[in-house]
C-alpha cells in the first residue's frame, strides 16, 4: 500500500458492506447502487491505496490482507463519522454542551448565579461558561455565543432581543438623607458616583422634572463599588433598582421618582438564530427580566 492515499468516504463505506454482505451486487443494492457503479467505486479504492482489496469469483467475495488492513481504519473512520453526525443533528435540537456568555459587570454580579441554576435545572446538558467585562466584546473574535448590553444599541448586524428595562433611583445608607422629602433635598448631603453623576436628573410620578447638581466625595467607575461605599454610609449614589433594593443597608431615596432608565437586551450573531444553546439562555434571561420588580 502506498504511503499517501487519497480515498473517498462511500468507496470505504462499499468495502464495508461488500465483505459484510459478502457479495458486490448485494452490497451495490443495499447502497442503492448499480452493479456497475459498485464495481467502478471499487476499482477507484484499489487504485487509490495501491493495492488488490477484494478476492472476487463469481460466488464469494472475501477481502484480501490488504483489504482486511484498511477495513480496520474503514470501519474505525465510519463510526467517528457517524458519531459526529449524530452528535451534530443533536446539537441542531438540544441544549448540549459549552454556552459562552459575556455580560458587563454589573449585570452579571445580578444575574450571574440565577441564570447559571436556572440553566442547570431546566438544561441539564448545558454548560454556562460566564465572562464579566465592562468591554463590548466582539462576539466572533471572543467566541461569545451571547452577550448582554446595557443601554442603547448602535447599529449592528447582530440579532436582539429585549431582557429587561432596569429603572435607576438613588440610594443611601438608612442614617443618611434621613429627611428627604422631593428630589431639592438630595443636594444636602455628601454623593459617590460616576464623574458623569454630578447633574442628577429625575421625573416625577406624573411625569414632572428635576435636575440638580451633586459634590462627589468618592468617584468610580464601577457600581458595585459605589453600591458598597454608598453601605458603608459614604454618600447618596445613583445605582440600577436591581442592584440597590436587595441591599439592606440602603434606603432608596424619594422612591416614587425615576433617575433614568436603560434597557437590558441579549445579543448574538445571526448565523446562531436557531442555536438551541443561544435560545436556552435568551429565555432564562427573559424570565428572570420579567421576575424583577423593575
Amino acid at each position: 500500500m502506498s504511503a499517501t492515499i487519497d480515498v473517498q468516504t462511500e468507496d470505504l463505506r462499499l468495502l464495508v458492506r461488500c465483505v459484510a454482505e459478502g457479495s458486490l451486487s448485494r452490497a451495490a443494492k443495499g447502497l442503492g447502487l448499480t452493479q456497475a457503479v459498485a464495481s467502478r467505486r471499487v476499482q477507484r479504492l484499489e487504485a487509490a491505496v495501491g493495492t488488490s482489496l477484494l478476492h472476487r469469483t463469481t460466488r464469494s467475495l472475501r477481502p484480501t490482507r490488504d483489504g482486511e488492513r484498511l477495513l480496520v481504519t474503514a470501519r474505525a473512520v465510519l463510526g467517528e463519522l457517524e458519531a459526529l453526525e449524530q452528535g451534530t443533528r443533536q446539537a441542531k435540537t438540544v441544549a448540549a454542551g459549552e454556552v459562552r456568555v459575556s455580560a458587563p459587570v454589573l449585570l452579571g454580579h445580578a444575574v450571574g448565579s440565577a441564570l447559571a441554576t436556572e440553566l442547570a435545572r431546566r438544561f441539564p446538558e448545558l454548560k454556562l461558561v460566564l465572562s464579566l467585562s465592562n468591554a463590548r466584546v466582539d462576539l466572533v473574535r471572543e467566541r461569545v455565543d451571547v452577550a448582554l448590553r446595557v443601554g442603547p444599541l448602535p447599529s449592528t448586524s447582530l440579532l436582539a432581543a429585549p431582557i429587561a428595562t432596569a429603572h435607576l433611583g438613588v440610594y443611601a445608607h438608612r442614617n443618611l438623607f434621613t429627611k428627604v422629602k422631593a428630589p431639592a433635598d438630595l443636594l444636602t448631603g455628601p454623593w459617590v458616583g460616576h464623574e458623569a453623576d454630578t447633574v442628577v436628573r429625575g421625573v416625577g410620578p406624573a411625569g414632572e422634572r428635576w435636575s440638580g447638581r451633586v459634590s462627589l466625595r468618592f468617584v468610580c467607575d464601577d457600581r458595585v463599588i459605589l453600591r458598597d461605599a454608598a453601605a458603608a454610609g459614604l454618600g447618596a449614589a445613583v445605582l440600577p433598582t436591581f442592584l440597590g433594593d436587595p441591599e439592606p443597608s440602603l434606603r432608596r431615596l424619594v422612591p416614587a421618582w425615576s433617575f433614568g432608565r436603560v434597557p437590558v437586551r441579549a445579543v448574538w450573531l445571526p448565523e446562531a438564530r436557531r442555536d438551541p444553546r443561544v435560545r436556552a439562555v435568551v429565555e432564562v434571561m427573559t424570565a428572570w427580566g420579567r421576575q424583577q420588580p423593575w
